[in-house]
């Protein structure tokens, strides 16, 4: 009997075990998370960067508008002192004006008591002459004593009389001359009084600009405030990323031995050409400073020459779409060592994330998708324990 139960745990034993090893064979590796994880953090981290590029766009144009506004102002500020300069000298000029129609109303005050006075005078006399009776030549013959007393009385009686007549004249004359000035003075100051009104406005038009102007500056402002909030809680987002995407990569490397031998050049039979060597550079085309994390091949500027891996390992990365790098693989090759393939026109057909690939197989196909590409090449980079490191470092054994 108790042969019988060993029998049988044997054989159940078996079973589990020959189930085991059939899963084993059919479930991928374990260091494969999953296949479409590392593509939607890509996906992710390509969507904040766009965000990103957009509110620095914004960023920018707020400030472009704030600086503009700030112009504006310092011009208005100008008008406003130029027009304020012009109403302070028409106010002086308003008030020389005011003294002389000041001086021109004593003038005539002045004329019109002459002439009051001299109009009494005037009216005494022709009194005098009335009450005496009807002076006439005949009177005056008769009431000389001889010829010569005659003339001396006729001229005389012409002189009053023509003295009247010029003291008459020349009291109209000035009323009608100060009248006129102080006309004149009138409509003067009515023009300037005129002016100075248009000018106060444009004034007040100004300083209602300077203020609305003003008033952009600080809405500017704010917003230039909650865009660069946005911009450090994207770039907060950006790193979080980043550093889920190479924590993923570091999973998904195997923890055994580098499987050995030299790298193959990634594009053969092509020119071996660096157009941009790993390190520190300016980029060709933003002309910012930055670092290259790989070497550019050449490649010999032909789109969709084959790409082959530069050894044996297993892919632990496809992603499309990159912003900057558009299409790139990730092939590891143990012992913490993985190398990047970016920029491809396409990968070659059937290739999935966790299949081993042989050295010098190909994985894909030259081409310059991506931002800020010059041309058709492929970016190949080297990371050792997930740090990119100089891929020349390592030996190539068909590079010529």
């Amino acid at each position: 009997m108790p042969s019988k139960i060993m029998s049988k745990n044997i054989r159940a034993i078996a079973i589990v075990v020959a189930l085991l090893l059939m899963a084993s064979y059919f479930m991928p590796s374990s260091f494969i998370i999953k296949a479409d994880d590392l593509s939607d953090m890509q996906k992710k981290y390509d969507s904040l960067e766009t965000q990103q590029k957009q509110v620095l766009q914004q960023i920018e144009q707020n400030k472009s508008s704030k600086t503009s506004a700030q112009n504006q102002i310092s011009s208005l500020d100008q008008n406003i002192s130029l027009v304020t300069e012009q109403v302070d000298l028409l106010n002086a000029q308003i008030s020389a004006l005011n003294a002389q129609t000041l001086q021109k109303e004593q003038e005539l005050s002045d004329k019109q008591k002459n002439i009051v006075d001299n109009t009494t005078l005037l009216k005494d006399r022709l009194c005098a002459l009335y009450e005496t009776g009807e002076i006439s030549y005949v009177a005056v013959l008769l009431s000389s004593d001889n010829l010569t007393s005659f003339l001396n009385r006729i001229e005389l009686l012409q002189t009053i009389t023509e003295h009247d007549n010029k003291l008459l004249s020349q009291m109209k004359t000035d009323k009608q001359v100060i009248e006129s000035d102080k006309k004149s003075i009138e409509d003067s100051r009515t023009a300037v009084k005129n002016s100075q009104s248009i000018l106060m406005g444009k004034q007040n038009d100004l300083a209602q600009q300077k203020d609305e102007r003003s008033k952009y500056i600080n809405q500017t402002n704010a917003n230039i405030n909650n865009l660069e909030s946005q911009n450090a809680e994207i770039n907060k987002q950006l790193a979080a990323t980043d550093a889920l995407i190479q924590k993923t990569i570091k999973e998904r490397q195997s923890k055994g031995a580098y499987v050995g031998g030299d790298f193959l050049w990634p594009v053969q039979n092509m020119s071996t050409y660096i157009s941009s060597p790993f390190g520190p550079r300016i980029h060709p085309i933003t002309h910012l400073p930055s670092f290259h994390n790989g070497i550019d091949i050449a490649g010999g500027g032909i789109y969709g020459h084959p790409i082959v891996a530069a050894n044996a390992g297993k892919v632990i990365a496809m992603l499309t779409g990159d912003y900057y790098y558009g299409n790139y693989i990730i092939i590891d090759h143990g012992g913490g060592i993985s190398t990047f393939y970016g920029h491809e026109y396409k990968f070659e057909a059937g290739l999935k994330v966790g299949q081993t690939v042989n050295r010098g197989q190909t994985i894909a196909y030259v081409g310059s998708e991506g931002t800020y590409t010059t041309g058709p090449h492929l970016h190949f980079g080297v990371l050792l324990k997930g740090e990119y490191v100089n891929p020349l470092n390592y030996t190539f054994g068909n590079r010529k």
